[in-house]
């Protein structure tokens, strides 16, 4: 159902074979925002500028998604999380929200917009590493009432997002991950 490592169930392959074939996938020296460095990028914002794909990746989101019980609303983490939780959304006919990393520091200043607590929520981003990013948003979620039920990412890179999430009491889905992604490319995991 949400992937785990060492096995590519057929959304999985088919998910990181639309990410090879849409030239997201990049090779070379990467250093991550999590501080890491990579041989792989997976660059998913690009697929924003692909509706073909964008569209495809959005299909399979949307339908992981449905998987997950108990959910009100999507929230997307910004800024890579909100174009995929608004299409999520706008499929699954649900409302969208996205949280930010840091309060705005005017306006009313509030870390999570689109939507308001008290709401069961499934937090959602491109591709988690660590998890930082997504335990912050987890974290300002909680804070400002809201029950996180589960995490969706389009990539799991396996480097230890899904453990860091399972401390919370959070499960991570990931859409594939880079293991996945690794072996569409014909490489070794």
């Amino acid at each position: 159902m949400n992937g785990s490592r060492g096995s590519c169930s057929r959304r999985m392959e088919e998910a990181a074979r639309i990410l090879v074939e849409a030239g997201v996938v990049e090779r070379g020296t990467f250093r991550l925002s999590s501080g890491k460095t990579s041989n792989l990028y997976v660059d998913a914002r690009r697929l924003l500028g692909k509706p073909y794909y964008f569209k495809q990746v959005s299909i399979l989101l949307a339908d992981l998604v449905s998987q997950v019980e108990d959910a009100d609303a999507i929230i997307g983490v910004a800024t890579g999380g909100i174009a995929w939780a608004a299409a999520v959304g706008l499929l699954r006919e649900v409302p969208v929200g996205y949280v930010r990393s840091k309060s705005k520091g005017y306006g009313l200043g509030r870390m999570v917009e689109g939507v308001d607590p008290p709401m069961n929520v499934v937090i959602l981003d491109d591709v988690a590493t660590t998890g930082g990013s997504l335990e912050a948003g987890i974290r300002a979620l909680r804070e400002a009432g809201f029950t996180v039920v589960a995490a969706v990412v389009i990539v799991d890179r396996e480097e230890g997002a899904r453990e860091r999430l399972s401390s919370l009491g959070v499960e991570l889905w990931g859409l594939t991950t880079l293991s996945c992604i690794r072996g569409v490319m014909g490489e070794s995991p």
